[in-house]
């Protein structure tokens, strides 16, 4: 069974945030698994973290303006979405 681009677009990422900072702003969950979901990806950076690489990725949140996009580490964005990202960046000139 496979996604929609539409249904890649909105899978989810679970950020840190604490629970005072979730109940000023919009909240846009994924209801099977209570997790932010992803508009798109805008950048990708590399830092070092104690020798060794940490890939992260500027998020804009679906839901959310601008102003609330963060940065998060690739292991916690779907692998979908980092594809579509990778895949677009690569085509444009």
């Amino acid at each position: 069974m496979g996604a929609s681009t539409n249904e890649k677009q909105d899978l989810a990422y679970a950020p840190s945030a604490g629970i005072e900072a979730l109940q000023e702003e919009p909240t846009i969950l994924d209801l099977e698994d209570g997790q932010f979901l992803v508009e798109r990806l805008l950048e990708k950076r590399v830092r070092r973290v104690k020798r060794r690489k940490v890939v992260q990725y500027l998020v804009k949140w679906k839901g959310y303006p601008e102003e609330e996009n963060t940065w998060a580490d690739e292991m916690d964005i779907h692998e979908d979405i980092i594809k579509e990202h990778e895949s677009a960046s690569v085509l444009a000139p």
